[in-house]
């Protein structure tokens, strides 16, 4: 069983959902990839071997045998609650920079805004939500490569700029507080910056 395959097949369905645990509709092809997922990982999991009835019997004597000679002391297991929240105090508390930037800091990011052709320009159609700029695809990659896998992040993050008052507040916005956060100056992360930039421009054209 290929257990790498596995896990990312469920780390997929799980976006999948958290995208739409709250009130919205599931789409035929959000589905249709649930249902595809489930079944790629049913046929890994009947590939694992398994003990017949007698090799698991001796198998479990034995290693009972080898806790009472070795006189092991087992805790008592103590099930984690899953539905109470883990804080992170460093994520939760976080310090807030000692230096405000700039609105100019990151010009290098936001240089591709700047377009002179009239097909770029006919490509950049206002939005009302930065959310209708983006498919299931395109949500999941910006939550993953710009927020961490942060969902609630990503959620806020977008929030604020779809209220701030124009582009230049959303800008501000993202250098002071998202930018340095996220390390989006990373140059992996290049192209969905770019994109989620150009989100924002639209919503405030």
């Amino acid at each position: 069983m290929d257990f790498s395959k596995v896990r990312n097949w469920i780390k997929k369905m799980n976006q999948i959902m958290d995208l739409y645990e709250g009130n919205e509709e599931f789409t035929s092809t959000e589905r249709d990839l649930l249902l595809d997922y489930a079944m790629r990982i049913a046929g890994e999991v009947r590939k694992i071997n398994i003990l017949s009835d007698s090799e698991e019997i001796t198998t479990t004597s034995s290693s009972l045998g080898h806790i009472k000679s070795t006189n092991v002391h087992v805790e008592q297991f103590t099930p984690i609650d899953w539905a109470t929240p883990v804080v992170d105090s460093a994520s939760s508390n976080p310090k807030p920079d000692r230096q405000p930037m700039d609105a100019n800091t990151y010009n290098d990011l936001f240089d591709h805004l700047e377009v002179h052709d009239v097909y770029s320009k006919l490509a950049l159609k206002p939005l009302k939500d930065i959310r209708e700029g983006m498919g299931l695809n395109e949500k999941i990659v910006a939550q993953n490569e710009l927020f961490n896998g942060d969902k609630q992040a990503f959620e806020e993050v977008i929030q604020q700029l779809n209220q701030s008052a124009d582009f230049q507040t959303a800008r501000a916005y993202l250098c002071q507080s998202v930018i340095p956060r996220f390390n989006w100056t990373d140059a992996s992360k290049e192209k969905t910056v770019n994109s989620f930039i150009k989100l924002v421009k639209r919503r405030h054209l």
